[in-house]
């Protein structure tokens, strides 16, 4: 399983939960864990990771998704 796959195996449970209605706090912390920031390198696995899965999220749910949006 490459570091991408990892990190999306990760976040969707978590974008999950927050489309669910929780805060969004389990997700931010895991990114600001996992970023690497402040740092000489992004985590550039872990950016292409959410934005895959906050893509695939929001094409099959698009209101929570803009919701969810919002409230961030």
């Amino acid at each position: 399983m490459s570091k991408i796959e990892r990190h999306r195996a990760d976040l969707e449970p978590l974008l999950m939960d927050s489309l669910a209605g929780d805060d969004g706090q389990p997700i931010c912390e895991y990114l600001e864990q996992k970023s690497n920031l402040p740092g000489r390198r992004a985590n550039l696995e872990l950016a292409r990771a959410f934005g895959d899965v906050v893509a695939n999220a929001a094409s099959a749910n698009p209101d929570r998704m803009w919701s969810l949006g919002c409230r961030w």
